[in-house]
């Protein structure tokens, strides 16, 4: 594990990304939703030209979606695909190609539709950002969780600790192959979920540790051993 303590999380995640994605044609990025990577969308709006990327989600909230509508603002609030739009992919004139993971149907209709076209479209990832909760979760993946051990490409999770309940991620083994892993943790809450994540097996950064990126700010620093 790198730690990188900054007062600009936002250039830094999203230089670290770049930097990590150089050299490869089409490169393969997976992003969270949540507040922690709005700066670092925004920073890749105004800096990064990733028309020759493939983007997808590390997890999505399964929600209603409504009349079919062309319009990303008619998304539900809650919407990680919506988070993106708003933050990143509607202010650069280069977005990348985007899957996202907001399917219609059931949980598990949507699971099979996402998995389907993830494996056939880009088969894996090469760099992934990530947030983390005051918890210790990431993407969808919650610290102790039966989903942990699944070898599934994505999983669906119908009892999620924080609400909504009933949500997609991708599975800890698809994270961990990403050559670029990135995660940013700010405040003191998330820098004792990332100290506990050093020694438990059952926060699930604990699997990720290897050649992971920790973009903090001083007050999540502190409370690293």
């Amino acid at each position: 594990m790198r730690t990188h303590i900054t007062d600009d999380i936002g250039a830094t995640a999203g230089a670290l990304l770049v930097k990590g994605m150089a050299g490869l044609e089409h490169p393969r990025l997976a992003v969270p939703g949540g507040g922690s990577p709005t700066s670092t969308f925004a920073w890749l709006a105004e800096n990064w030209d990733g028309g020759h990327a493939q983007l997808t989600w590390v997890d999505e909230r399964h929600l209603p979606l409504g009349p079919e509508s062309s319009d990303w603002r008619d998304l539900p609030p809650q919407s990680n695909l919506k988070a993106a739009m708003a933050a990143w992919l509607t202010r650069t004139e280069t977005p990348p190609l985007w899957l996202p993971m907001t399917h219609p149907g059931t949980l598990d209709e949507a699971v099979a539709s996402f998995t389907f076209q993830f494996e056939t479209v880009m088969g894996g990832l090469d760099a992934v950002l990530l947030g983390m909760g005051p918890d210790g979760h990431i993407a969808s993946l919650f610290p102790g969780h039966p989903a942990l051990g699944r070898a599934d490409t994505c999983i669906g999770i119908e009892d999620s600790p924080k609400p909504p309940r009933l949500r997609l991620t991708l599975g800890l083994h698809v994270l961990a192959q990403a050559r670029v892993k990135v995660l940013i943790c700010t405040g003191a809450a998330k820098g004792a979920a990332l100290a506990r994540s050093l020694t438990e097996p059952s926060m699930p950064l604990f699997h990720l540790m290897h050649d992971l990126d920790v973009v903090l700010d001083a007050e999540a620093a502190r409370e690293l051993p």
